[in-house]
């Protein structure tokens, strides 16, 4: 296997062929907005994220991956939406770094194993179906019901990328953020799909490689591409940043309800750093004042009664 450095690895070095990624991935799009929510034992808060996103996108794709007594899959189900789809992945996450076995590389610089976090989105981004996707939207994600509109979605589809950031909830009433950390700095959320737009890395803090981001200057000898790309869009006015939290995020929740410890924070998108002040990030902070969907005090019980 090569490994180039601008371009998404698209052959796994587990020979796993099912699950390779397609050359022509970005082609034949249709014009509007997919969603990938990564999930694995996501029961607790999926069915939320769905129902207040659900408006927003014109697909929303949930890989799975599997998790013994879970009911992620029932409560998406319970939706009957032609929007929604389902791709299981079968391949535990591995929050190890994998070293290739041939070629000293970075892991940082590729995305090989069907083990590595990176891998995984990419596989779920190769499998959306319109012309911008959004592949790190988490099933802890929860839209504020403003942002649900087709403005906002004619919006995105008129950029090349938008960066968004959420509010970190401490409460469960959700009126209250965190102290220590109320809000989510800005990613990359939105993106208009080329072939050099692709995750690599193996965290949960993953990077999307062609967007912006590469404009500083120590990736550039890897990524010319990219570079051109990103500084092509910020001169035609492409790229965009929405101030405003377009949604709530539940990880501190997480922390509440499951009394998670650094060892569980893979399977949540807790940090390290998010966890080094608990219980310092649980203490309420400022109080906000947006509208709460009614969503978020259903139950998964609910979406399956």
């Amino acid at each position: 296997m090569v490994i180039d450095y601008g371009q998404m690895v698209k052959e796994n070095i587990e020979g796993h062929s099912d699950f390779n990624i397609k050359e022509d991935w970005y082609t034949g799009r249709k014009m509007g907005l997919s969603a990938v929510i990564r999930c694995y034992g996501e029961e607790r808060w999926i069915g939320t994220c769905i129902e207040s996103c659900l408006p927003l996108y014109d697909e929303v794709l949930v890989t799975l991956t599997d998790v013994e007594g879970d009911r992620t899959e029932e409560i998406i189900k319970s939706f009957h939406s032609s929007k929604l789809r389902i791709l299981r992945y079968p391949f535990k996450i591995n929050k190890k770094y994998i070293k290739h076995p041939m070629q000293n590389v970075s892991y940082r610089k590729n995305c090989y194993s069907v083990h590595q976090f990176s891998y995984y989105t990419n596989w779920g981004l190769s499998h959306t179906r319109y012309s911008h996707v959004s592949s790190r939207w988490d099933a802890d994600h929860i839209l504020r019901p403003e942002y649900a509109t087709k403005k906002f979605h004619d919006f995105v589809v008129s950029k090349a990328n938008v960066r968004v950031r959420g509010c970190n909830v401490v409460t469960p009433d959700f009126h209250i953020l965190s102290r220590q950390n109320p809000y989510q700095t800005f990613h990359v959320r939105f993106a208009k799909v080329h072939p050099y737009l692709y995750f690599t890395g193996n965290s949960d803090d993953a990077t999307y490689y062609g967007l912006p981001q590469l404009l500083s200057l120590k990736h550039w000898h890897h990524f010319p591409v990219q570079q051109t790309l990103g500084i092509f869009n910020r001169l035609m006015l492409r790229d965009a940043r929405v101030s405003d939290p377009i949604f709530f995020h539940t990880k501190f929740l997480k922390i509440r309800e499951k009394n998670l410890s650094v060892k569980d924070k893979f399977h949540t998108g807790i940090s390290e750093e998010d966890l080094k002040g608990t219980p310092t990030v649980l203490l309420p902070g400022e109080k906000i004042s947006y509208t709460i969907p009614d969503c978020v005090f259903k139950t998964p019980d609910d979406y399956l009664s």
